[in-house]
């Protein structure tokens, strides 16, 4: 068996729902070893597989090469930051809290029973998104602090998103939304200091807007518009990622249908 395929065979969404069939436990279900075992594929020629992989890595390598691209990308905006607000800081400036400059607002919690079917995701304590709602409570880019779970992770998205238990900030707003994204990022110690909790650490939309830092208003808002394309690029790459995904995953069956 070609290895590739395989890989690509079980990150399968029926190789998914088979795992998920055969798992138990309601909170945190755990798959069963023996039933994952069991699951049964048609197996092409060992020359179809290797064609199939390849077709499936040639999105993957794109997916690779934007990803890449956008890493270099946000940290040309992160070296301007620390650059402007670290290296070469006014030490004049005041300091004042980050909410003067782009206050953070509280999502609205929606459970995955409230949640109706559709494409937007919702935002809550992961690293992910919780799950996908008919409907969004932002407008893109939205930049969120996770509340709770992993508490503080903060993320940008280039899409409506529903904030739900996270604090965001979003493009509706006229806000200078990267500035503070880079600032959370220089500053990640300090946002971790702002966990309360023993059992279920959070991180409350009231200290984010109180974090302080010593920064201009004038300099924060010329920071913006200097990244903005930076960023703007970034969104671009990352939804044309997501299509990439999208055609990926669709390709498989239908490259095993044709073998079958």
């Amino acid at each position: 068996m070609f290895p590739l395929f395989l890989y690509y065979r079980l990150a399968s969404d029926d190789f998914f729902a088979h795992v998920m069939a055969g798992a138990t436990g309601a909170k945190m279900p755990r798959g069963n070893r023996k039933h994952t075992i069991q699951f049964e594929f048609s197996l092409p020629p060992l020359a179809e597989q290797e064609r199939i992989a390849g077709v499936l890595g040639a999105y993957d390598d794109l997916i690779a090469v934007n990803e890449r691209r956008m890493a270099l990308l946000e940290e040309a905006a992160h070296r301007l930051w620390r650059d402007r607000f670290v290296t070469h800081a006014d030490p004049a400036w005041p300091l004042r809290p980050l909410g003067e400059v782009a206050e953070f607002r509280k999502g609205k919690t929606i459970t995955g029973t409230q949640a109706r079917s559709g494409a937007i995701p919702v935002v809550a304590g992961g690293t992910e998104p919780a799950y996908y709602h008919d409907s969004a409570n932002t407008k893109a880019p939205v930049l969120t602090v996770s509340a709770s779970g992993t508490a503080g992770f903060t993320r940008l998205y280039y899409e409506d998103v529903w904030a739900s238990d996270c604090s965001y900030l979003d493009g509706a707003m006229g806000v200078p939304l990267f500035f503070v994204y880079c600032f959370l990022k220089a500053n990640r110690g300090m946002v971790e200091n702002l966990k309360r909790g023993a059992a279920q650490p959070h991180v409350y939309t009231s200290d984010l807007n109180a974090l302080e830092g010593r920064f201009d208003m004038d300099a924060a808002q010329a920071f913006e518009a200097q990244v903005v394309p930076y960023f703007e690029a970034v969104g671009v790459l990352s939804r044309e990622n997501a299509l990439l995904r999208e055609g990926r995953d669709g390709l498989l069956p239908r490259l095993l249908r044709e073998e079958a």
